[in-house]
């Protein structure tokens, strides 16, 4: 009986360490897609208005590109028409963050919803970024052992100095990993 508790058990954490670590990664990944208040250098997404990096959504059926460019960004796409030097945009994110948890063993997409989304994946950015060294780092991240750090208690101790002088307290020992 113990060693199905046990095997349960084992089979519990390890289902929440990796529905934990995904849904970490995606976080991640939806904020280097569009974060508000990013430079555009500082996101994986092209940006013109900044509707495009605001419209990044994680869902388990696939994003459609329908969703037409409306304010504050038409007002900012009217404004650049006029002047080319215009560097003004705005991130926003519209579907971030999101509400619920994925299952990390079921199809999870991550998808544009702006009607021009094809276009603006030719510019090669998003292409950068999953090739690239932060996609890497965020997974890396997510989903390598991290360290534990646990003190146990283990002996009494007396205070020489400070505020513990004169005083007894329990003494903890750092286990090691």
């Amino acid at each position: 009986m113990a060693k199905k508790d046990l095997e349960k058990q084992v089979e519990e954490d390890l289902e929440a360490y990796l529905t934990t670590g995904f849904n970490n990664l995606l976080d991640g990944i939806m904020l280097e897609l569009g974060r508000e208040g990013a430079s555009e250098d500082e996101i994986a997404s092209p940006v013109y208005t900044g509707f495009f990096a605001s419209s990044w959504k994680v869902s388990n059926t696939p994003p459609r590109a329908v969703d037409k460019i409306r304010s504050p960004w038409s007002e900012i796409r009217e404004a650049k028409s006029k002047d080319r030097n215009n560097g003004e945009y705005k991130i926003k994110p519209r579907f971030y963050p999101f509400n619920r948890t994925f299952k990390y063993n079921k199809m999870t997409y991550i998808g544009n919803t702006a009607e021009y989304a094809v276009w603006a994946l030719e510019r090669g950015k998003i292409q950068q970024f999953i090739q690239g060294q932060k996609l890497k780092n965020l997974i890396k991240d997510n989903f390598n052992e991290k360290k534990m750090r646990i003190a146990l208690a283990t002996e009494k101790r007396k205070g020489y100095f400070g505020s513990t002088a004169g005083k007894v307290y329990v003494g903890y020992k750092d286990l090691e990993s």
